[in-house]
């Protein structure tokens, strides 16, 4: 048990000191909508108030909205550093890495939740730590630890979130676990709106769980308890953004109408805006192939894995190649395990909750890209990483190679060392080395 730890708080540590490093060394203006989003985080340590998205100092130049009309809990937590760090200097760096330090412990803590989850659905810490490698290591994942932006946090609250579906399938419940279940949901909530079929597909695993749970006494009031303790959490910790928008933008709780009606507003004043670019009427299905971008489902997967800067910044061909054909591999070899019933209908459960929770995301994310702003940028589904991650943690984890009939001593030996957990580990370690020789054309 103290080696498991250790070699967890190794694992956590390298996570940390790798995002924290990168948010050091990247220039502000290699990162994806990060300026907007710093402005944010400016003008919350400025003015020591919360925005609504009607100020004129939180509007983004050329888009003519604000991000402050949806949920920003990044920029407020970036600015609560931010403040703490400005009393001690004013180093643009040092400020930097405050305002970053969101997206740096979200990516810590998704590997810490990552590794919870595989203690408690594998009880190996080799597949522990397979989870969390699977997750944590993509580059593109590493990078968003890097700097300002949504996504980072939108991951690690998936994470937190599975882990406490997992947990609670285990502990029938317990009061502990469902006010975790409770502050992940709420993260979820003020993070991304791609990922709240997560929240959906969670509150239904959530829900089922109780209700076939054959050793819950007096379910009625057991199940109505528990809800009510999850939906009270989230109503207290993020329901205060909702019904301020409806306050402030005539009931639009979810700010999408009135960002239209801001981007109206400033061009009748003259403003030049960026228009946005979709990929309706280009002729579906052919958009998937030819987007104003390039081939649009290309642009998706390879910015799922690592694509950095203003995605101008790509990885090797050949890197792609390796991490494609891993996952499908992963995937083939889970539907064998589990055709062949070596996966205990728990993580089933779980697997076909994140399975439809993935499918909402992308339908949103292409949504989004097909009606508005044509962004095939992978960063958008980060989240479908832990369900990949997860089903092939179980695949793998049923592997035990000292059960094959190996006659020859030597190669029996080598059966017993060999661990193809480790095996997959080296390799997604290797790859993300490799990533950081590519990463390096953001320092200029």
């Amino acid at each position: 048990m103290k080696k498991d730890k250790i070699y967890s708080a190794i694992f956590v540590i390298l996570i940390f000191t790798i995002c924290l490093v990168g948010a050091i060394l990247i220039p502000a203006d290699m990162c994806p909508d990060e300026l907007g989003r710093r402005q944010l985080t400016d003008w919350i340590v400025r003015t020591g108030k919360l925005p609504t998205g009607n100020e004129e100092g939180t509007v983004l130049i050329g888009w003519g909205f604000s991000y402050a009309v949806r949920p920003y809990l990044t920029s407020i937590i970036g600015a609560f550093f931010v403040k703490i760090v400005s009393l001690f200097t004013t180093s643009d760096v040092a400020l930097w890495v405050a305002a970053r330090m969101c997206s740096i412990l979200s990516v810590t803590v998704c590997g810490i939740y990552c590794i919870k989850i595989g203690k408690i659905c594998f009880k190996k810490l080799s597949s522990s730590l397979l989870m969390a490698t699977l997750v944590c290591f993509i580059p593109q994942v590493l990078f968003l630890g890097m700097y300002i932006n949504n996504d980072s946090l939108s991951l690690c609250a998936i994470s937190m979130m599975v882990y406490y579906l997992a947990k609670g399938q285990q502990d029938k419940w317990t009061i502990k676990t469902c006010i975790g279940l409770g502050v992940s949901f709420s993260i979820g909530l003020l993070s991304y709106y791609n990922i709240y079929g997560w929240l959906l597909m969670g509150g239904i695993l959530f829900l089922i769980s109780m209700i076939k749970n054959k050793d819950i006494e007096n379910k009625k009031s057991y199940v109505i308890k528990r809800l009510t303790i999850v939906a009270g959490i989230c109503i207290v910790l993020s329901g205060w953004f909702f019904v301020r928008n409806g306050i402030h933008h005539n009931g639009d709780f979810i700010g999408i109408s009135v960002e239209k009606i801001m981007r109206a507003k400033y061009s009748a004043l003259g403003f030049k805006l960026y228009p946005y670019r979709s990929l309706k009427g280009q002729g579906y299905p052919m958009n998937l192939f030819d987007s104003a971008y390039g081939p649009w489902w290309r642009f998706t997967i390879h910015s799922f894995i690592g694509g950095f800067g203003y995605m101008t910044i790509w990885l090797p061909t050949f890197m792609y190649n390796i991490y494609e054909c891993t996952y499908a591999l992963g995937i083939l070899l889970f539907f064998y395990q589990a055709i062949r019933k070596r996966i205990d209908k728990e993580k089933i459960a779980l697997s076909v909750m994140m399975l439809i929770s993935s499918i909402i995301n992308f339908g949103l994310f292409f949504w989004q890209s097909y009606f508005r702003d044509n962004q095939p940028q992978g960063r958008y589904i980060i989240g479908i990483s832990v369900l990949l991650a997860f089903i092939i943690t179980c695949a793998i984890d049923q592997i035990d190679l000292n059960k094959l009939k190996i006659k020859n001593t030597k190669f029996k030996k080598l059966a017993n060392i060999i661990k193809p957990a480790y095996i997959l580990m080296a390799l997604w370690i290797v790859l993300f080395i490799i990533s950081t020789g590519t990463m390096k054309k953001m320092l200029g």
